[in-house]
């Protein structure tokens, strides 16, 4: 499965949910999935996004069970830094949900 495939599914998973802003919030997961934690300004600027508007779509897909924080503290002086990584279990749950959604959707459409 292509790149922009599993780009196009996260989307419609995203959207299927009502996530604020699937887009980005896309955008997010796949550099999550392919870069494993990373902190919020990590993302911010690897995306090109501001840190707030990051941060809370973090936050609403932590809250959502798709992403954990974890707090890392660096080696030597300096404070812990919050990292953000995809909660596969949440994402399968939501995949889960949204394909009960769909079935039960096509059921009414074919009896109806």
């Amino acid at each position: 499965m292509g790149a922009d495939t599993i780009r196009r599914g996260l989307k419609s998973l995203l959207y299927c949910h009502s996530v604020p802003d699937p887009d980005l919030a896309t955008r997010i997961i796949d550099i999550l999935l392919k870069e494993g934690r990373l902190s919020i300004k990590d993302i911010s600027t690897r995306l090109e996004v501001s840190y707030p508007l990051v941060l809370r779509i973090v936050n609403d897909m932590a809250s959502m069970g798709i992403l954990d924080t974890d707090r890392v503290k660096p080696e030597g002086r300096g404070r812990s830094r919050k990292v953000v990584f995809v909660n596969k279990e949440g994402l399968l749950k939501l995949i889960d949900e949204c394909l009960n959604t769909l079935t039960r959707l096509k059921d009414q459409i074919e009896k109806g």
